[in-house]
């Protein structure tokens, strides 16, 4: 009996041997085919997103001297001084604004919101080229020689290194030091911008002199106790009190009456072109018309509506409009108490004529905070709902993980390495990015039932929001989902080994970020100067629907640039990049593409191609700034959690300080860097000029949406070049800065 259990007890010993030398070798030859499917992923993208971005680049440097109205809308359209000169037409000309427009030349040209952007830019070339040269001097070769046996792009990660071991040291190191020169950088980007925001402060613009106040008690929803109370507060300082009438009815008409505008201009177009009066069916079934003859008709009709309605007396909204007679004066109504009781009277600066949402100014206290709190529930469920479509997402970044669930997909899996490098480097960030390019459209719908006085409220809004989806399903539910995707069936094995596989596949997971980023860089930066879409719609436009010059002219004329969805995608690759710049820091060299070539494509857009509605004033790099210190945190905690899972806890004990850190120095920049960016210093505007009483009468008349009759055949306003209203010569404020010209050419020149 003790010989046959010997026997027994060393078969059982010489079978476990086997099976755990089996084991090791299905693992080696699985992070073998791991490591070459990462490699296969990244060189495939690499080249697709290269091939793509070189024809669109070449294509567009082709076009641009030839099709200027799709490349140069803006310069064609403002008459304003471009301040670099004539742009030559070679090939590569259009880099030129990003070498040699300076500061000043983008605030006076482009506007305040423009040299926030396009600083943001630079600030995050700045911080891509710090964190490059150590991960790929340093943490590289370290990594490669981890000794945890991994393969392809993983082996350059910090998964790569061993369990306890002490080189995760090297990457405690760089941690700290770029916690402390981004800080540092931060701080030098808000004295720029607290130097140009006084500047854009002090310039004289009209809506400067305007604030808007909300929730007005009952007693003074009239314009005369309005200003008889004003009088008390500011004696002698106030121009005017603009009480905010309910205009729908108004507002109605003449979106009819510009409409008949449009549809007259097209049929006398026609008719001077064929020489045949157009007629029209007022139904499919109904009598024939004279196209001219009826809506010249229904334009004297409409023009006696609107002189009517004109005549009318309208509801008050419990909200007006301000004009005081020196920027000195509005500042400080902002800031003081109005009231005892806070909720009376929510004074505010005055958004710009364009920027006003009128709809909203007649919405409650109590109603705008119940929709808020009913708008933020709705964005946590849709939190959660849109974790749905970025989990399977996470899930298509490999496709052995689907097909483990799908496994039809295992006839894609024996296709060439290339093949497969094409789905996965290209198509899930394609799929990706789609995602959650639908989402502000949501958000934007969303928040404007908050309430909001302004668009450019909205806008920061909005951002606000992306941010939650950027770190919570963009970047954290994609990193971990992907990591435990791929190791689900032994998780549900072995659960305890959970953290074993996270600090091994969250530091691996760079790879499809690099995928996106280069992505993103190259062919979507690319496709963006193209203009592909606008490339092909506009010539359609304009050869078989435009009859008149002005729907010509609205055929090309470009949008306004989206900042909130900018900033969103920047803001992502960033906090992905500063992230991943220690566990992969292979990510860094594509890090410095995106924001470089970025940089270069979107000077020449932000100067030649988009036009601004509005102006929020620069006031989007306070939130900016406050996602980046968020970015930053998350940094140290994923550095932490990951040297935590390494067993590494002295070495993650060290990581704590950091996120401290970078706490007081976000409240250091609100203590002291927040406030004077908010309003026009005392002393700047102590110094300024009171403006002219026509120039102020012609302020409070465009804040009057009824103010005058639109001319009978004739639209109800022109379009407004840029974010300004636009005032005469004559009624412009003596205190405005004057248009920057140094150097600079008009455009009948640049384009002669």
């Amino acid at each position: 009996m003790t010989k046959m259990a010997s026997y027994f007890k060393e078969t059982l010993g010489e079978l476990r041997e086997t099976a755990l030398k089996s084991l090791e070798t299905n693992k080696a030859n699985s992070s073998t085919d791991d490591g070459s499917e990462s490699t296969n992923l990244f060189v495939s993208s690499l080249v697709i997103n290269f091939s793509i971005s070189l024809l669109a680049l070449g294509l567009f440097s082709f076009l641009r001297p030839r099709l200027k109205q799709i490349y140069s809308p803006r310069q064609l359209l403002l008459d304003m001084m471009f301040p670099l000169g004539k742009l030559p037409h070679s090939f590569f000309a259009w880099v030129i604004p990003a070498f040699m427009a300076n500061d000043d030349d983008v605030f006076y040209y482009a506007g305040i919101d423009a040299l926030v952007y396009m600083r943001f830019m630079r600030l995050c070339v700045k911080i891509s080229l710090v964190i490059m040269p150590y991960g790929i001097a340093v943490l590289l070769p370290l990594n490669y020689f981890g000794g945890e046996g991994l393969h392809g792009l993983d082996r350059v990660a910090l998964s790569n290194i061993k369990h306890e071991s002490s080189k995760v040291w090297a990457h405690v190191v760089p941690a700290w030091f770029y916690t402390f020169i981004i800080c540092y950088l931060l701080y030098e980007e808000w004295k720029m911008y607290i130097m140009y925001r006084q500047e854009y402060l002090s310039s004289g613009k009209g809506y400067q002199y305007a604030v808007l106040i909300r929730d007005l008690p009952v007693k003074f929803q009239n314009e005369q106790s309005m200003k008889s109370y004003l009088e008390e507060l500011f004696p002698d300082q106030i121009e005017d009190v603009i009480m905010i009438e309910d205009l729908r009815k108004w507002q109605a008409l003449i979106e009819k009456h510009d409409n008949l505008v449009w549809k007259l201009e097209r049929s006398k177009a026609v008719y001077e072109l064929t020489g045949e009066r157009p007629t029209h069916h007022s139904h499919p079934c109904g009598t024939e018309f004279d196209s001219i003859t009826r809506h010249e008709g229904d334009l004297t009709t409409l023009q006696s509506k609107l002189e009517s309605e004109m005549n009318q007396e309208h509801n008050i909204h419990p909200c007006a409009f301000i004009i005081f007679r020196s920027l000195r004066m509005a500042t400080t109504a902002v800031q003081i108490g109005w009231d005892n009781y806070s909720l009376n009277m929510n004074v505010t600066p005055a958004p710009e004529v364009t920027d006003v949402i009128w709809g909203n100014l007649g919405v409650g206290l109590w109603r705008r905070k119940f929709c808020t709190g009913l708008v933020y529930a709705a964005i946590f469920a849709l939190v959660f709902f849109w974790a749905v479509p970025v989990g399977f997402i996470s899930a298509l970044i490999t496709l052995k993980n689907i097909a483990k669930v799908a496994p039809w997909l295992d006839a894609v899996l024996s296709y060439n390495n290339f093949t497969r490098g094409i789905i996965e480097g290209v198509l899930s960030s394609l799929t990706l990015w789609i995602f959650f390019a639908i989402l502000p459209l949501i958000l934007e719908r969303l928040t404007r039932l908050e309430g909001l006085a302004s668009q450019s409220e909205v806008d920061k809004s909005v951002l606000g929001k992306l941010f939650i989806f950027v770190i919570v399903n963009q970047f954290l539910f994609l990193s971990a989902g992907a990591a435990v995707f791929g190791k689900f069936k032994e998780i549900l094995r072995k659960p305890e080994d959970i953290p074993q596989y996270l600090a091994q596949s969250l530091p691996a997971q760079a790879t499809f970020f690099i995928c996106y980023i280069v992505f993103r860089g190259l062919t979507g930066t690319s496709l963006e100067l193209l203009r592909i879409f606008y490339l092909i719609i506009i010539p359609i436009k304009r050869k078989w629907f435009c009859h008149t010059p002005r729907e010509d002219e609205a055929a090309w004329r470009p949008p306004y640039a989206m900042y909130d969805r900018l900033y969103k995608d920047h803001l992502f690759v960033l906090i992905v990049g500063i992230s991943y710049s220690v566990l992969a820091p292979l990510i860094t060299p594509f890090l410095v593409l995106y924001f470089g070539f970025g940089y270069i494509a979107w000077m020449h857009q932000i100067l030649c191609v988009y036009i601004p509605v509005y102006s929020t004033g620069g006031r989007m790099w306070p939130i900016v700034f406050n996602r980046i210190i968020a970015g930053m945190i998350v940094f140290h905690l994923l550095m932490t959690g990951v040297l935590s899972l390494k067993e590494s806890f002295v070495a993650a004990g060290f990581m704590l300080p950091l996120p401290v850190i970078t706490i007081l120095f976000f409240l250091f920049i609100q203590q002291h860097c927040l406030k004077p960016s908010m309003y026009l210093s005392i002393n700047m505007a102590s110094g300024l000029a009171e403006a002219s009483p026509r120039f102020l009468q012609s302020v409070a008349q465009s804040y009057v949406r009824n103010y005058r009759l639109p001319p009978t055949y004739g639209l109800s306003s022109s379009p407004i070049n840029g974010g300004d209203y636009a005032y005469d010569d004559e009624e412009r404020s003596p205190v405005i800065t004057p248009s920057h010209s140094t150097g600079g050419i008009s455009m009948s020149e640049e384009f002669a």
